[in-house]
């Protein structure tokens, strides 16, 4: 029995002990300013757990956060492990700083503060133009906006819970509105056919439905065809 007992409880220890941790120092510059934007919100976001390096990634998807979780036999819930953020090479030799900041931020989104995607459109009132809630949209939100309400933005990521609209307002002396593909689309028009030319015409990257995967230690990293550089 005590054998026993002492196996377990190294299994335990082992299990639950401390992973490397790398992070590429050429991208320390996004990942610092996502912690400034954070610190300057009253958010002490830590990236201590993190990974964060270059990938080879798959078509479609300009970067990705993966958590490993593994069991806790004391809380008896399963709790993240492992965190690694990557970022496709290719894409990021030729993108802008803003999308780098934007990019680097949304999947830290991710794997610092745990946040899913969220997938809503606003307005400016009295205009047909259609301007993502947030940074985490699965789609790249273009350079221009991302700049021009940056500080909304980042309002958004780390106080998702605030009202956007007031939250616009407090900065700019412009008003957010729902926006309304109704009286937007031509009768024969879809509401994905249009986010599609969208997204189009306005060059945007699509993260892609699988940016952040979830998996258990030891599993099988289900993208597989992602290698790091």
């Amino acid at each position: 029995m005590n054998v026993l007992f002492v196996i377990f409880t190294l299994f335990i220890i082992t299990a639950c002990g401390k992973h490397n941790v790398f992070q590429d120092p050429t991208l320390l510059p996004y990942t610092k300013a996502f912690v400034s934007e954070g610190q300057s919100r009253g958010h002490g976001a830590s990236l201590s757990d993190v990974s964060i390096k270059y990938g080879s990634l798959k078509p479609g998807v300009i970067g990705v956060c993966i958590t490993e979780y593994q069991w806790d036999f004391f809380k008896f819930k399963k709790v993240p492990f492992r965190k690694t953020v990557k970022v496709d090479s290719t894409w990021w030799k030729t993108a802008s700083s803003e999308s780098k900041e934007q990019l680097m931020s949304h999947e830290l989104g991710h794997c610092s503060l745990d946040q899913d995607h969220r997938e809503s459109y606003f307005s400016l009132r009295g205009s047909r133009s259609m301007i993502y809630k947030s940074i985490m949209n699965p789609s790249h939100i273009t350079p221009n906006t991302y700049s021009d309400y940056k500080e909304y933005y980042y309002d958004e990521l780390f106080n998702p819970r605030v009202n956007p609209v007031q939250t616009f307002a407090a900065y700019y002396n412009e008003t957010l509105e729902p926006f309304n593909f109704a009286s937007t689309l031509a009768s024969s028009s879809r509401e994905e056919d249009y986010i599609a030319s969208f997204n189009e015409n306005n060059h945007q990257e699509t993260h892609g439905g699988d940016c952040h995967i979830k998996i258990m230690a030891g599993e099988e990293d289900p993208t597989d065809d992602i290698q790091d550089n």
